[in-house]
C-alpha cells in the first residue's frame, strides 16, 4: 500500500460487473480498470471482490452482478475519467465514485489493513 500523496484526494469505487463474466473475465475487468485508473494518475490502494449480489432493480436484464469495490488515492479528474471509461465497456453495468472526507479515509484504511495485505502477483497478473 503506497502513502497517500498531499494533492490527491481519496476515492472509493463501486463497480457492478456483468454477471455472465467468468473468473479471468473478471480478472481482465480488474486488469482494465487498474490500467485506466493509472492512467489517471491514481494510485489503486485496494481492490476487493464481495463476489455475486442481487441487483435492487434489473439492470440491462440482468437481475444479478459481480460487486467490486476500488480504493484509489488521485487527482480530482480520476472519478469523471473512469466514468468515460466505464460507459464504453459492456461488461460493466453500473460504477459509483465517492471522494472520502479524512474520517471516512481512516476508516477505509483501518479496513483494508484488517483484511490483509494485497496480494501483489495477482494485481501484476491482472494488468
Amino acid at each position: 500500500m503506497s502513502e497517500r500523496r498531499t494533492m490527491d484526494n481519496f476515492y472509493e469505487i463501486l463497480v457492478i460487473a456483468s454477471p455472465d463474466e467468468t473468473d479471468e473475465g473478471i480478472d481482465a475487468i480488474i486488469g482494465g480498470m487498474r490500467q485506466q485508473l493509472a492512467a489517471s494518475s491514481g494510485d489503486v490502494i485496494d481492490i476487493n471482490r464481495w463476489g455475486r449480489r442481487k441487483l435492487a432493480y434489473p439492470i440491462r436484464k440482468h437481475t444479478e452482478g459481480v460487486y467490486l469495490l476500488i480504493h484509489v488515492a488521485g487527482p480530482a479528474a480520476l472519478p469523471g475519467e473512469f466514468r468515460n471509461y466505464t460507459k464504453i465497456r459492456e461488461s460493466i453495468l453500473r460504477e459509483m465514485a465517492v471522494r472520502l472526507s479524512d474520517l471516512q479515509v481512516e476508516a477505509a484504511r483501518q479496513a483494508i489493513a484488517e483484511r490483509g495485505p494485497v496480494d501483489e502477483g495477482l494485481a501484476e497478473s491482472q494488468m
